[in-house]
């Protein structure tokens, strides 16, 4: 039976042990705190195509390391922007960094 994995956990079991998969793991959480920090410049710039491209590519890459609310969040501001719902992208922003502290332990 296939084991359920917690939100923080990384999309496919046992990649966290390799090397590689963890260095690029660590540069994503490191990384995180700027790329979020640039989605709120661009928002109070009124730059709201960028924001959406950031967003989107803030989306995958939260998916890829197991970041599933924040995908989701990245997932929404993207989409509401590219509908022209700025105010529930912004919305969604607000929200975002209640989700973004770096994952401690499994990044050694």
């Amino acid at each position: 039976m296939p084991t359920k994995l917690p939100s923080h956990s990384s999309a496919a079991p046992g990649l966290d042990a390799l090397p590689e998969f963890a260095a690029i793991r660590r540069t994503f959480e490191e990384t995180l705190p700027g790329r979020l920090a640039l989605l709120h410049q661009l928002a109070a710039s009124g730059q709201f195509e960028e924001l959406a491209r950031q967003a989107h590519m803030l989306k995958g890459s939260a998916g890829n390391f197991g970041r599933a609310e924040l995908g989701q969040l990245a997932g929404t501001i993207e989409q509401h922007l590219r509908q022209g719902d700025v105010a529930t992208a912004l919305g969604a922003l607000d929200h975002i960094d209640t989700h973004h502290q770096p994952m401690k332990g499994s990044l050694a």
